[in-house]
Parts: structure tokens; C-alpha cells; sequence
């Protein structure tokens, strides 16, 4: 057998609010007044040892398997043992940013993650990275690289979409008094320059001048749309997202509201949901209504949330989806949050409960935990000799963490043995050359492929030259060919 290991790796960029819990990286999330939540296989459970104190934005970093690696609140970072990293005081975010942070795993094979950070109220900190190495500090990480300025002035805002080739990933963040997009592409060789695209409204102005740069800012889960809420213009905007080239276009503006602030989408991105900060209705529009009039005009109100130590007390501020397909609403200084249960549902039947979960004694605030994170996942098999047998490995993947597989072997001659579902499978190529393997992994409504090429050799013919004779203690030179 010709021994020539191959392989080919992809960082997987998933998302708390892909549907269904194999998605361990969005397992845990902590946020609020020292509130955290973990999704279970059947169930949802409070966390409470958790050191976020944050009024809005804070991210929470899970691997694979849905353990904990780190988290934050924009200015310390805690590592899984709920100690604050090395260098891990002073990052550039600020507890009162809507969105001060995210986490995205840098795509390859390496221990990086970056931090991206927003500064609150346009403050001259603006959009920032640092860099985490998980393997410094005997596993538990420490912070390399700290508060790089890579645009300045921005709003609140950042999201983070998969690019199509399905390893690379956008994080994309808003220019303050501008129009403006700026779309990062991050991919194994780094931080690109931006795609920067003009496209719906300015964000400028706003009570004390400033406050329009508030509110949640979501990607829909196809990665197909993106969808803000400008905060004192009382308006959402819908765009479509071009995730080959990251542009941003074609926007449709969604008003008639106050300090605009919560914004997701459905887990099949089929509905829209928004809601305003002081005030705890919760409205829904079908985006497959056909046309952008059709969507305006489906606005639908599906419930009220409350909160209880508030003036007036229906302040109540982000809406996220779980793991879970459910999404949650956090309710200002309430031991519960609000649950859409159903939320592909049309109207009322998305099923709305008010005090839907318990945060077992702990408080929400106004915001959720941004829970993007990458992983790697690669294909492992070696080059072969016709008539050996081919193994092929997935390194990088829990048997737990998948609905399905499925292989492909690139050797239609081989009949039904071209195919297979088995995690670690074997195969017998039915003649020699180069074939290309394709792995689809599927997670809930969402799969990936990633490809690699297997080389099978011909047999090769073995000749040891002509029968010869020699001297007794003389050299004779066999060669195979």
C-alpha cells in the first residue's frame, strides 16, 4: 500500500440558532444579572454560576461537544472555569453595547479565536478584535493579541454570516452617521479588508444624538438575509445578504414603531420577529408573503411579555433562538424570559408564553450572548493501490453532535457500494485513477459537504531483472522498479 495521508479540513460556522440541539456550540449561555442557561437533549435548565453582569451585549464561546471554553462581556473575559483569563480585563466592548461582542473561531486548523468588539454610544473604541489562543494557559486561554481598531466610528451592531464556500465566515458590522456595511470576510489567512456596501437608511441622530446607533442586528440562518432594528427612527430593515461576495442590498423598511431594538428570524426563516424596548408586544411578519407590500401588510401581533421592576414594566429587550428551534425573550430584571415555542407557526399559533422559563433565582437584563463559534472538521484517508482496501476518517466530529451522514466515493462503478452512512467507512474502488470524495454532514434543517481526492494507483508490476550470478561477499543492487 502507497501510504499518503490526506487531509482536507473545513471550520464549520454554526450558529446558536441553527434548529435542533446536536449543535452542542450553542449550549450555554450566559447573560444578564449573573443569568445563564444550558439546552439539554429534552430540556432547558438555569445556570448560575456564571460572572456576566451586563445591562446589554455579552457572547459565550462552546466547542463542538457543547462544553464551555470561554465567555464574555466586552470588557473581561472568564475562561470555563469562571476565571478571568490572562490579559482578559479591559477589552474595548462596553455591558452597555447592544451587541459589544461575538466570537468566531478562526477558520483551519489552529487554536485562534477572535473577540469583536463595539463600543457603546459611538465612543471612540469603535470596532475592535482580540485574539484568544484556547491552548495557552494549560487549555484555558489567554488573550495574544488585544483591542485592534479595524473601524471606527460604528453603531452597536455586529453579525456574523457563513460565507457559501462553507469555511470561511462574514462578520459584518454598520458605519455610524452613514449607510454603510462593512462586511469582513475571515478565513484561514485572517482578516480581509471589507466589502462595503451603501444600502437602506442612514444611522445617525437619535435622542442626545447617539441613541440611533442601538439595536439587534441578525442574519437569517440561510444565510440569505440580513435584518436590523435602528433604535430611535422606530424602523426595522430586511436586506438581502450575498454570502459569495458579501454585499448587502435591497432594503425593505418595516415602521410604525418606538426605540426599536429585537429582531430574529424563525428557525426555517420563514417569519420575522421584532420587538420594541419599552414596550412588550411582540409582532411577527411572513416573509413568504410574496410581495414586499405582502410582507408589510402580514404584521401580526402574537403577545405581550412583562416585566416586573421597570417604568414603565414592559421594558423587555432581546429576542433569540436556541438550539432548541424555540425562541426566548429576555424581560428587564425578571427571574423568567419569554418563549416563542413554535415560532414557524403562523400568528398567534407561534405560541408565545409569557414567564416560559426560569432563570432559577437570577435576572435577565436587555441582552442575549452572541454564540457564533467555528470548528474543524476534515476527512482522512490515505492514497491506495488497486485492489486495497480505502479507510476513510472524520476527525473533528462527535458521534452525538450529527443527524446524519452521508458518503460519497466518486466511483459510480462500483454499484451500490458507492454510497455509505457509517461514521468511519471502508471501499473497494472498482479501477484506478483520482476520484473525489464528498461528505455531507446534516444538522437539523441545515448540512455541509466538504471534498477530497483519493489517488489509486495500478498494481504495480514488480521486476527484479535478469537472472545474474556473483561472487561471495560481493554487493548485488535489487531494484523493484
Amino acid at each position: 500500500m502507497i501510504k499518503i495521508v490526506k487531509y482536507i479540513t473545513i471550520s464549520l460556522l454554526l450558529f446558536s440558532n441553527f434548529n435542533g440541539v446536536s449543535q452542542g456550540i450553542g449550549t450555554i449561555w450566559y447573560f444578564g444579572e449573573y443569568a445563564g442557561i444550558k439546552f439539554q437533549e429534552s430540556s432547558v435548565t438555569p445556570l448560575t454560576d456564571g460572572k456576566v453582569n451586563s445591562i446589554e451585549g455579552c457572547a459565550t464561546c462552546c466547542d463542538i461537544e457543547g462544553n464551555l471554553l470561554f465567555y464574555t462581556d466586552g470588557v473581561k473575559v472568564w475562561n470555563k472555569d469562571h476565571i478571568i483569563m490572562p490579559n482578559g480585563n479591559n477589552i474595548h466592548g462596553h455591558n452597555s453595547s447592544t451587541q459589544t461582542a461575538c466570537i468566531v473561531k478562526k477558520p483551519g486548523n489552529n487554536p485562534y479565536y477572535y473577540i469583536f468588539t463595539t463600543d457603546h454610544f459611538v465612543n471612540p473604541y469603535g470596532f475592535q478584535y482580540s485574539i484568544v489562543d484556547i491552548t495557552l494557559n494549560g487549555g484555558l486561554g489567554d488573550i495574544t493579541d488585544k483591542n485592534i481598531q479595524l473601524l471606527y466610528p460604528v453603531t452597536e451592531k455586529i453579525s456574523t454570516i457563513p460565507h457559501a464556500n462553507g469555511n470561511d465566515v462574514w462578520v459584518i458590522t454598520h458605519k455610524w452617521n452613514s449607510n454603510e456595511f462593512y462586511a469582513y470576510l475571515i478565513d484561514s489567512n485572517g482578516i480581509n479588508s471589507p466589502v462595503i456596501s451603501s444600502a437602506g437608511l442612514n444611522h445617525s441622530g437619535g435622542t442626545l444624538g447617539y441613541y440611533n446607533c442601538m439595536g439587534y442586528m441578525r442574519p437569517s440562518h440561510d444565510g440569505t438575509k440580513l435584518a436590523l432594528a435602528i433604535y430611535d427612527e422606530g424602523t426595522y430593515q430586511l436586506f438581502d445578504f450575498d454570502n459569495s461576495s458579501g454585499v448587502i442590498s435591497n432594503p425593505l423598511t418595516l415602521t410604525g414603531y418606538s426605540r426599536s431594538y429585537g429582531i430574529e428570524f424563525s428557525p426555517d426563516d420563514s417569519k420575522l420577529y421584532v420587538k420594541s424596548l419599552y414596550s412588550g408586544e411582540v409582532y411577527q411578519y411572513n416573509l413568504n408573503a410574496g410581495s414586499s407590500g405582502g410582507i408589510i401588510n402580514s404584521k401580526t401581533l402574537v403577545g405581550i411579555v412583562t416585566a416586573p421592576q421597570s417604568a414603565p414594566n414592559y421594558i423587555s429587550g432581546a429576542i433569540q433562538l436556541g438550539i432548541d428551534g424555540k425562541i426566548y425573550i429576555t424581560k428587564y430584571l425578571s427571574e423568567y424570559l419569554g418563549v416563542i415555542n413554535n415560532p414557524n407557526e403562523l400568528g398567534t399559533a407561534c405560541n408565545l408564553i409569557d414567564n416560559g422559563l426560569s432563570l432559577g433565582g437570577k435576572k435577565s437584563q436587555l441582552g442575549f450572548p452572541y454564540t457564533v463559534v467555528g470548528f474543524n472538521l476534515s476527512i482522512e484517508t490515505e492514497s491506495i493501490c488497486f485492489g486495497d482496501t480505502a479507510l476513510f476518517n472524520i476527525n473533528g466530529l462527535s458521534l452525538s453532535l450529527y443527524d446524519s451522514i452521508n458518503w460519497d466515493f466518486g466511483d459510480p462503478g462500483s454499484g451500490a457500494q458507492n454510497t455509505s452512512n457509517l461514521i468511519n467507512p471502508y471501499h473497494i474502488y472498482s479501477a484506478s485513477g483520482v476520484f473525489t470524495v464528498t461528505l455531507n454532514v446534516y444538522f437539523g434543517n441545515n448540512s455541509i459537504s466538504i471534498t477530497t481526492e483519493i489517488e489509486v494507483f495500478p498494481t504495480p508490476e514488480i521486476n527484479l531483472g535478469n537472472d545474474t550470478s556473483f561472487c561471495t561477499n560481493s554487493p548485488y543492487l535489487l531494484d523493484p522498479g
